[in-house]
């Protein structure tokens, strides 16, 4: 490879690197590697979707709604028109909007999988000790792995609600439940929401007492 076209080849990966992530952690990285990379290896390199590193809680903070701009700019228009058919009639259509098109790797949690679904028959039935829903009430549980997949997702609302309001805050919970069936829509700060806790809490606070320790629980 010819000086002056590798030159170019760099400089036009880092320029979109660079815009794609302003804090130049992925920018300085590429310019330490390419010292060292061979002609044969940045051929392979570009001949696939160039990876940009952002580890959760990092600096480098991806723009997505720049990106789509960043992608226009080198013209591929992610967004697309989209035909479906409808599986009972077979008639074909076509989107009246575009759509963003990408293709995104997924991993599926077992709780997708039909046989893992686990549904209640109802909210009725609640253990005393914790609050949390049992017997018939009670559907799929919420496992630690998940807390950690939402949470790196910026989820804090919604673990909130299910590990807390729905997971054994019991004035909380009802007063939701009351305003999603009489208004159609909640919120999680209500009149009086700060003085409200999980069930299991004040349990444990009373098993201390019992057990002669003191406790602010």
């Amino acid at each position: 490879m010819k000086p002056a076209l590798r030159k170019e080849i760099e400089s036009f990966i880092l320029k979109y690197v660079d815009k794609i992530d302003v804090s130049k952690t992925n920018g300085n990285m590429y310019r330490k590697v390419f010292k060292s990379m061979s002609d044969k290896d940045l051929e392979k390199l570009c001949s696939k979707p160039l990876p940009i590193y952002a580890p959760n809680g990092g600096p480098v903070k991806i723009d997505h709604y720049k990106n789509i701009e960043i992608c226009k700019e080198l013209g591929h228009d992610p967004e697309q028109y989209c035909w479906l058919t409808d599986p009972k009639t077979n008639v074909t259509s076509r989107t009246k909007f575009k759509h963003l098109v990408l293709p995104l790797p997924v991993r599926r949690q077992t709780q997708l999988v039909e046989k893992k679904i686990s549904i209640s028959e109802h909210n009725r039935t609640i253990d005393k000790t914790t609050g949390q829903a049992t017997g018939a009430s009670k559907s799929s549980s919420f496992s630690f792995p998940q807390v950690y997949v939402m949470y790196s997702k910026g989820y804090d609302s919604t673990i909130k609600e299910l590990m807390q309001i729905r997971g054994g805050n019991i004035k909380a919970g009802k007063v939701i439940d009351r305003n999603l069936r009489q208004t159609g829509s909640s919120s999680q700060k209500f009149e009086g929401s700060e003085k409200t806790r999980v069930k299991s809490t004040v349990v444990l606070g009373i098993i201390f007492t019992c057990m002669h320790l003191g406790n602010n629980l």
